[in-house]
């Protein structure tokens, strides 16, 4: 009964307050049960240390409840998603198939 009560509180606070989950893969999900390797699937982890922000909702606080012992969640209000250009100064030689760059 415990877990329903606060499972309803949770769900009222991420479909009430908008904004994201920032959700970062902390363990692997290899050798777990096949629904719970789903989930991190479904949530779009491909492997650890990856960030990925996701929508409050129902869905995906399911999806983050499967996985909760791996994973790290924060509440953000915007997506920052950072800049991957290298610094100035830097020039790109060949990409990593050996083709020079095209600008």
């Amino acid at each position: 009964m415990f877990k329903n009560v606060v499972l309803g509180a949770v769900q009222q606070a991420a479909t009430k307050q908008p904004g994201f989950f920032k959700v970062t893969l902390i363990r692997s999900p290899l050798g777990l049960h096949p629904r719970t390797r789903l989930a991190a699937k479904l949530l779009g982890f491909t492997r650890i240390d990856q960030t990925v922000f996701k929508e409050r909702n129902v869905v995906n606080l399911g999806h983050i409840f499967r996985i909760k012992e791996l994973v790290k969640v924060e509440n953000v209000d915007e997506v920052k998603v950072e800049n991957r250009k290298a610094a100035k100064g830097f020039v790109v030689v060949r990409s990593r198939h050996g083709s020079a760059p095209t600008s």
